[in-house]
């Protein structure tokens, strides 16, 4: 965990994280939240969750940033939609992809666009500097699917420490590392 440490020190990092509807399930760290709700203020439509899986505390303190991959389908069992905003208590977390993105344009804040419908807040849409991503009520965005099954291009892990691929393959992307089977611990 030290050299993962240390690595995700030489960059900007964003770890996953999840949460669940399980309250008594809580470990590991969050990363920093976008911002405080008030109990004051009108109930949201944004999804509160109860719990989560952080990471490891020296790897998010390491890696400064954080975003959550939980996502839920509709009533029909079909994805069609995932959260870019999740509340947690009181503070305000955002997706992974979210916070990716936000990163990449190297945006410093998250807009938030609200609108009052009778006595509830909802989410218009959320703005990352001039890119405005619509969502509903919730802060759901409808997830794209619109190419062919894979978009995009997968690297072995082995292939890049063997030197077999070209580094230059990750100028100017967004690379996702991660395990290829769920449950790897």
């Amino acid at each position: 965990d030290i050299a993962f440490a240390s690595s995700l020190e030489m960059g900007d990092s964003v770890l996953g994280y999840s949460y669940h509807h399980d309250a008594s399930v809580q470990q590991g760290q969050l990363p920093p939240s976008l911002g405080s709700v008030s109990n004051k203020q009108r109930p949201s439509l944004i999804t509160k969750m109860p719990s989560y899986t952080g990471s490891v505390p020296l790897l998010q303190t390491a890696a400064t940033h954080g975003g959550f991959v939980t996502t839920f389908p509709d009533d029909d069992g079909i994805l069609r939609r995932s959260p870019m905003l999740i509340r947690y208590g009181n503070e305000l977390y955002s997706s992974l992809s979210l916070e990716m993105v936000r990163l990449f344009f190297l945006i410093d804040e998250v807009g938030i666009n609200m609108a009052t419908i009778g006595d509830v807040e909802v989410v218009e849409s959320i703005t990352l500097g001039s890119i405005t991503i619509p969502t509903d009520g919730e802060g759901r965005a409808i997830i794209p699917f619109r190419s062919k099954s894979p978009a995009f291009k997968y690297v072995s892990a082995t292939d890049i420490l063997e030197k077999k691929i070209d580094l230059g393959l990750f100028e100017n992307k967004i690379v996702l590392v991660g395990a290829t089977a769920l449950g790897l611990s």
